[in-house]
């Protein structure tokens, strides 16, 4: 009897080191292969196989190239309707195979989209959720209710979420840039709100001065005589219109924004952020008409701005630009001969033929090739509504630690 508890006992000995050790000396090579055929969504359940697949893990997702990001994108997704609680919200990790989609005319994006699971969220999230930017792998998202929203840091590789404001009613209007210092190693939220917003309602003679605000994660910021951080702290008065959430790029947060200029008449301006000193400047006047409607997104490494141009008439177009350096955009090319239903358009991703993929008013999809000009719509579902963020990085560290510093 004792023989055979000892023969048990050493069997179950066997088993936990074949756990331990499994995956040990598995090439590095082998093992990128391996994790390139799978979605990102699934790189978590990975870590869990043993601890050396953990390092194996960590260690594709530092890769310095980041080859295997140039093609995945998170989508979130809910159902159009009027009660918020029915949404049935969803987000996906998307890593797209850009040769199929750039060969294959009738390729189903739709059903690519469902082959990935949709990623767990803990606690309550009967909600739209809107995805506002990233940072080192780091997401901001809104989720929206009926007439409450609240905003958060979310990590969707450990499915942790910070909520970082209280509930507030759509009478708060918010734009934000969530950014990080590589000097401190701090992240930092800015707000930004129109104070004459609720006035404008009754009275259109209201000037438009915005206010910043900035919340400091974690340890206390180094470059201020009284450290604050974990709460708002007043920043600027701002004498310019900004129209969108900031993008975030190394150390910098972009605006876009509406000034007027020496002729009085209102000129899109590019404003830069610095996250460590949190000094904003202008960097650029960009030949935009200001009446068009603008965007700014972080795209293919670098930030990008669409504009939507003569709206109301025949000649309405898409102009998109894209910086170069901090001071210097060009335009990348114009869209013509657009439907006066396309309001709003999200790049997504850009193939080596030059071809691009767009989502058009959050909701369907379209290739665009600037040289032939020609245009192909490739899914369209007006029941789900979508909103997209690029990944940019992948980071498997506790939010709470990362927010702190004490893990990158």
């Amino acid at each position: 009897m004792e023989d055979m508890e000892r023969q048990i006992e050493n069997m179950e000995i066997s088993e936990r080191r074949m756990t331990i050790n499994c995956g040990k000396g598995l090439p590095p090579l082998i093992a990128k292969t391996i994790f390139s055929k799978l979605v990102i969504s699934d790189l978590p359940s990975c870590r869990l196989v043993s601890n050396t697949w953990n390092d194996l893990v960590l260690d594709y997702a530092s890769s310095t190239q980041l080859q295997f990001l140039k093609n995945a994108f998170l989508l979130s997704t809910s159902d159009r309707g009027l009660n918020y609680k029915l949404c049935n919200p969803k987000m996906h990790c998307i890593n797209l195979d850009t040769r199929q989609l750039s060969n294959d005319f009738d390729f189903d994006l739709e059903s690519e989209f469902i082959k990935s699971a949709s990623l767990q969220f803990d606690g309550d999230w009967t909600y739209t959720i809107i995805m506002a930017g990233s940072c080192n792998g780091l997401m901001l998202i809104s989720k929206c209710s009926d007439y409450t929203w609240c905003q958060g840091i979310f990590n969707p590789m450990t499915n942790e979420f910070l909520q970082v404001s209280e509930h507030g009613t759509f009478d708060d209007f918010y734009l934000y840039g969530f950014g990080f210092s590589p000097i401190t190693k701090q992240y930092k939220l800015f707000r930004v709100f129109d104070k004459g917003f609720r006035c404008r309602r009754t009275s259109s003679t209201v000037d438009t001065h915005y206010t910043m605000e900035v919340l400091t994660f974690g340890r206390s910021g180094t470059n201020h005589s009284i450290p604050i951080h974990n709460q708002w702290r007043r920043l600027h008065t701002l004498p310019f219109e900004i129209v969108a959430d900031g993008v975030y790029l190394n150390g910098i947060i972009y605006w876009l924004v509406k000034e007027k200029g020496k002729d009085k008449e209102k000129k899109y301006v590019i404003y830069a952020l610095d996250v460590e000193t949190e000094h904003i400047e202008m960097t650029v006047v960009l030949q935009v008409p200001s009446n068009g409607y603008g965007k700014i997104h972080q795209f293919n490494g670098t930030i990008y701005a669409t504009f939507h141009i003569n709206w109301e008439k025949d000649s309405r177009t898409i102009q998109v630009w894209r910086m170069q350096e901090k001071d210097s955009w060009v335009r990348k090319f114009v869209i013509c001969d657009i439907s006066r239903e396309w309001i709003h358009l999200q790049l997504i991703k850009m193939f080596e033929d030059e071809e691009i993929l767009f989502m058009i008013n959050m909701d369907f999809f379209c290739f665009y090739n600037p040289s032939s000009k020609k245009k192909r719509i490739i899914s369209k579902n007006q029941k789900k509504k979508r909103y997209i963020c690029q990944i940019e990085s992948l980071n498997f560290g506790r939010l709470s630690q990362i927010l702190e510093g004490t893990q990158i």
